[in-house]
């Protein structure tokens, strides 16, 4: 069962303060690149809802998801 923000501990707080940081700057960088979420899921040859995933600042980004943005041609 989902608890609410309160309930968090101060490292999950983090955490999800992190992921979401995270999620805007990749939106605002396909945006900066003049991308639809459809191209930056082609660069990254992911499906579209793995994308959706990323930009609703819930995914824990692996080292690897970090990767392979970094090498999209983004």
């Amino acid at each position: 069962m989902a608890r609410s923000l309160g309930e968090l501990t101060l490292a999950e707080k983090t955490q999800t303060a992190v992921k979401m940081k995270l999620a805007a700057e990749l939106d605002d960088l396909i945006r900066q690149r003049g991308l639809s979420k459809s191209d930056f899921t082609d660069c990254v040859g992911k499906h579209p809802s793995e994308i959706t995933n990323w930009l609703s600042g819930m995914h824990n980004f692996t080292s690897e998801t970090l990767s392979e943005i970094a090498v999209s041609q983004l």
